[in-house]
């Protein structure tokens, strides 16, 4: 099951009008999504966060929007390694293979608790993996990536 929010806490989808930056969560700890969800609208104020408690449930919504309007695709997702359903490797592994059918370059981090070096160097090897965060989760490591995907977008 997804959580969204946002500033009003309404959950819709979006048009090509809406300039929100959408988030997307993959991790089991609905305390930790709670708190990214926090820290995110803070760093990015014009953003919306969904989250999911596995990779599963994250790949079966992406796979939803196949083919449909790529506006309520979303901007950045950040995954985490262990999940129960589906880890966050399965996820990398499965996205993978529908990242190329989506009109837009999603940005890909792994947020995890994991600073074991097998797990950086194994990220690094995907080329899909934008970068490798450790939690938690800070203000000052959102700010460069909104100004990247503001740009990148053009909003």
């Amino acid at each position: 099951m997804a959580k969204e929010t946002n500033e009003d806490e309404s959950v819709s989808t979006t048009s090509p009008s809406d300039r929100s930056i959408k988030v997307m969560l993959l991790d089991d700890d609905e305390v930790n999504n709670f708190i990214c969800s926090s820290i995110i609208q803070k760093s990015i104020p014009e953003s919306r966060v969904i989250s999911f408690l596995n990779g599963k449930q994250g790949l079966d919504y992406l796979e939803s929007l196949l083919g449909k309007n790529d506006y309520n695709l979303p901007d950045l997702i950040f995954v985490d390694i262990n999940m129960p359903v589906m880890n966050g490797w399965e996820f990398l592994d499965r996205y993978k293979k529908i990242a190329n059918r989506f009109n837009k370059k999603i940005v890909l981090m792994m947020l995890t608790a994991s600073m074991s070096d097998k797990d950086v160097k194994k990220a690094k090897t995907y080329e899909i993996v934008d970068d490798y965060l450790t939690k938690p989760l800070r203000q000052d490591e959102l700010t460069k990536v909104r100004e990247d995907i503001l740009a990148r977008n053009e909003f």
